[in-house]
């Protein structure tokens, strides 16, 4: 596997430095290169699955994006573990019954694209965190991967994971792919109080962060 990300602007390059160096402290193969700043946060980061297939395609192995804001703490074994066999891997927010949009009885008011009867905890539905995740080098993997990339050439502006939940559930990849749901330290997000006690495997942080721990 194959760990890549790409940045845009300063402060992600301040971040992504972190993210290298973290990356070379546990030999992770990565590869992490600057994108033109198209002056839109999110119109910036719309580009994540084109650049996963661009890769796959290089390195014809798994390829792991991990969000340049982020920081490897541990050794990411699960990730690695029959990572040639598993098409995607991801944190799924419904598969997960402890964290603040679970807890709640009505998720619709929380998320607002959630339905009533979306809200559920279940392994066959995806709403997904894209901070951190990996496809496997596959067919199955490719064909996912392009039906994300058209979308999000349609919807730029967007969120990419919302994106992807669409395709995914209207699809019904779930009966498609071997997926794995990834526990939530594999993208511990800084910004969620309710997150900050569990104990990072990857560490997504704020860029403003990356400047003060520089």
């Amino acid at each position: 596997m194959i760990f890549v990300s790409y940045f845009s602007g300063k402060p992600y390059e301040i971040c992504s430095d972190r993210l290298k160096k973290s990356l070379v402290k546990f030999d992770l193969p990565h590869f992490i290169q600057e994108s033109s700043n198209k002056g839109d946060k999110q119109l910036n980061i719309s580009g994540k699955p084109q650049f996963v297939k661009d890769n796959l395609m290089r390195f014809r192995q798994p390829v792991c994006w991990v969000d340049a804001d982020s920081e490897i703490m541990k050794h990411p074994s699960l990730l690695l573990d029959n990572e040639h066999n598993t098409h995607l891997q991801i944190y799924n927010w419904l598969a997960d019954d402890d964290n603040h949009i679970t807890r709640k009885n009505n998720f619709e008011k929380t998320i607002g694209w959630l339905t009533k009867n979306e809200n559920k905890v279940t392994n066959d539905k995806l709403l997904c965190s894209s901070g951190t995740f990996a496809f496997n080098y596959s067919p199955e993997s490719m064909e996912l991967l392009d039906k994300w990339i058209a979308e999000m050439k349609k919807t730029p502006n967007i969120p990419d994971d919302q994106v992807l939940d669409k395709i995914f559930n209207g699809e019904g990849y779930v009966k498609k792919l071997n997926c794995r749901w990834l526990p939530k330290s594999y993208n511990r997000m800084m910004r969620f109080n309710d997150w900050l006690s569990t104990q990072p495997v990857i560490n997504n942080t704020e860029t403003n962060m990356c400047e003060i721990n520089r």
